[in-house]
Order: C-alpha cells, then sequence, then structure tokens
C-alpha cells in the first residue's frame, strides 16, 4: 500500500466571541477633551458631577460599537436599595464618560 496524494488547502476562520467586560473603571478627578470647536474643555468632579473613565476590553475579533453604562443611585435609608436607574450609551472608541446631575452626597453605583 502506498500514500496518496495531498488534500486540497482549505482555509477557515473561527468566529469572533463577546468582547471582554471594561477594566480598570475607575473615577477621575477630572476629564480634558475637545469639543466640536477644537478647544480644550475640562469637566471638574464636583457635588453634582464626577467623570467615569476605563480601559477598553479585549474585543476578541468582535468590533466594540457602543458601551452602556448603568448608574443607580442607592438610598441609604433602604440599606442600599436601588432607588433610581439610570442607563447612558456611548460609542464604541470612547473610554470616558461625563455624569452630570447627580445629586450631592448620595452613593452610586
Amino acid at each position: 500500500m502506498g500514500q496518496s496524494g495531498a488534500s486540497d488547502v482549505v482555509s477557515l476562520a473561527t468566529p469572533p466571541s463577546c468582547p471582554d467586560q471594561v477594566r480598570n473603571l475607575r473615577q477621575s478627578n477630572m476629564l480634558q477633551f475637545e469639543d466640536a470647536n477644537d478647544d480644550d474643555e475640562v469637566v471638574e468632579v464636583s457635588e453634582n458631577a464626577t467623570v467615569i473613565e476605563w480601559d477598553p476590553p479585549t474585543d476578541n475579533g468582535s468590533k466594540i460599537t457602543d458601551y452602556k453604562i448603568h448608574v443607580t443611585e442607592l438610598n441609604a435609608e433602604e440599606k442600599n436599595a436601588e432607588s433610581n436607574k439610570q442607563i447612558y450609551e456611548v460609542d464604541g472608541n470612547v473610554t470616558s464618560y461625563s455624569l452630570i446631575l447627580l445629586n450631592p452626597g448620595t452613593m452610586y453605583r
């Protein structure tokens, strides 16, 4: 018995997977960005505003089209019961977001 000829070469690819979770989510003291007039604008943390930043996750072959930021106000009187939920959608090429119109002295997650 002998060996047969080589098979045709076949190219294949595995499908992409879901991106990983955001890494290194943190509160920043301020955010500097360019506005529509190409001027630098600074948003500072105050009693009514904060800035969150994150490192982009590994995309695992899938384009990150957007981030959904879930913000929940915690009501201390109800032992961290959720009392106010907001969802913000941010473009996938953005890695920071300014949260404004927050209530002073209030915990959020």
